[in-house]
């Protein structure tokens, strides 16, 4: 002990400052009086924490270090968050403690209280432990998943505030997944496409792009933090219609006669909605024929979304048509497919039915009227006049027979030779018959090699003037 004048009072009295080695505690005489002052004690060293759980801390007090005075007779825990002005006081008649009810992934400000019997009383809090609780899992899914835009190629869509409440934690994440089919029209292989997009904390808004048309889009939330996952229910979603796709080249077949096409065709890989209509477009663009007009004028026919085919009929032999055809959906028209068709040429034709006219006759000739072929596809290189002798009674005609009728050209004398029933009387060029002009059948002159021989019973008639 150390005895100190400290403060001299009225008559001479003597106030005296005592100090003593006690657990580090200290007292005091009264100047006045010189009883003994003693104080509150207090913790040196924060609590020590043992646990951490989403709602609770686990503290070992370490109240075996004090300042102040004692014996001790009660241990409090004073606690508060670290963002509050509120804190609690709960009273502890263990070395450790459980702090319970407390927030998922918060900062704590922890201090203990002590407190000695009669005076001095409770002393000042010792040094906070600071420490955090762990985060919880969440406590369900987010809801409210709606779409506020939908186009043909994107999705807008929102869903309720995201806020701690929900969370139970400060760091986590938010993924919107979504799905959808690339099985389009024409067949194919059917593809699921699945993605998942991360969303920023405080968003309630996403818009999902580069979609495809008319599609049915599965979307679903999923809210994760490190205690946990809460998914939400999946949500479906149909992109609108667009324009179609163009109809694959490749896809278009087509059978070509002298005056008709048959075409067929395949739906759009990428009908992008409901196909209601198809358009086919036909246009002659060149032709062997140098009586055909061409470019000639472009037409245009409509057919059902259920026919993917086509006759095109009354065409011109021998010419080439740039044939388009395209799909629509509500939204409109989509890429033109194109193609080129070139109609078979044909037998040439004559305008007049079974037989030239006969303009006259005599006992070894025939006069008929010839007139210039339509070439059906290519130009007429030549004019044939081929006679058969017919039994009976004599007569003229002449009779638009098909090209296997006479395979092969041959002469008087050569079918004389044979026995055949006709011969080539003569052969014209183009420029012979530029126009409608008479001709003596058994004239007895020889036209390109051919001798035109008179005419004598049994009657002969000039079957074909073939070109």
């Amino acid at each position: 002990m150390r005895v100190s004048p400290d403060y001299e009072g009225p008559g001479g009295v003597l106030g005296l400052h005592q100090s003593r080695s006690w657990t580090q505690s200290r007292s005091r005489c009264s100047p006045l009086t010189g009883t003994r002052l003693y104080l509150p004690p207090s913790p040196i060293a924060p609590p020590q924490l043992l646990r951490a759980g989403p709602t609770y801390l686990i503290l070992q007090l370490n109240t075996n270090s004090i300042v102040g005075d004692g014996p001790v007779i009660r241990r409090e825990i004073e606690y508060r968050a670290s963002r509050s002005p509120w804190s609690e006081l709960h009273g502890v008649n263990a070395l450790t403690y459980k702090v319970w009810h407390l927030d998922p992934d918060t900062e704590y400000h922890v201090s203990v209280l002590l407190t000695r019997p009669g005076e001095g009383g409770t002393g000042p809090p010792g040094p906070p432990l600071v420490s955090r609780t762990k985060c919880a899992e969440p406590v369900r899914a987010l809801r409210g998943l709606t779409a506020t835009e939908i186009q043909s190629r994107q999705l807008t869509l929102q869903w309720e505030a995201l806020g701690y409440n929900l969370t139970r934690c400060h760091a986590f994440t938010v993924s919107l997944c979504y799905r959808y089919s690339t099985a389009g029209g024409g067949g194919g292989n059917n593809a699921t496409v699945r993605e998942c997009l991360g969303v920023e904390h405080n968003a309630s808004r996403f818009t999902l792009l580069d979609l495809p048309p008319f599609r049915a889009v599965h979307v679903r939330l999923t809210i994760a933090n490190p205690e946990g996952t809460k998914e939400g229910r999946e949500v479906t979603f149909q992109t609108e219609e667009d324009v179609p796709g163009g109809i694959a080249t490749e896809s278009l077949t087509f059978t070509p006669l002298d005056d008709m096409i048959f075409l067929k065709w395949e739906e759009p890989l990428e009908p992008n909605g409901v196909i209601t209509q198809y358009e086919i477009s036909y246009q002659s663009i060149e032709s062997s024929d140098p009586t055909v007009n061409v470019p000639g004028p472009r037409r245009t026919v409509a057919k059902q979304r259920n026919e993917t085919y086509h006759m095109f009929s009354s065409l011109q032999p021998g010419t080439t048509y740039l044939v388009s055809v395209r799909a629509r959906t509500s939204k409109g028209f989509g890429l033109t497919a194109l193609t080129e068709i070139t109609t078979n040429i044909s037998a040439p034709s004559f305008d007049y039915g079974d037989a030239p006219s006969v303009l006259g006759e005599s006992e070894s000739t025939i006069t008929v009227l010839l007139r210039p072929a339509q070439g059906r596809g290519a130009p007429v290189s030549a004019y044939q006049v081929v006679v058969e002798d017919e039994e009976g009674s004599r007569r003229a005609r002449r009779e638009l027979a098909p090209p296997e009728c006479f395979p092969a050209p041959a002469s008087h004398g050569e079918a004389r030779a044979r026995g055949s029933a006709h011969y080539y009387a003569a052969e014209l060029t183009p420029g012979g018959l530029p126009e409608a002009a008479p001709f003596t059948v058994g004239d007895n002159r020889t036209y390109n090699g051919f001798w035109n021989a008179p005419l004598g019973p049994p009657a002969a008639t000039p079957s074909t003037c073939r070109p």
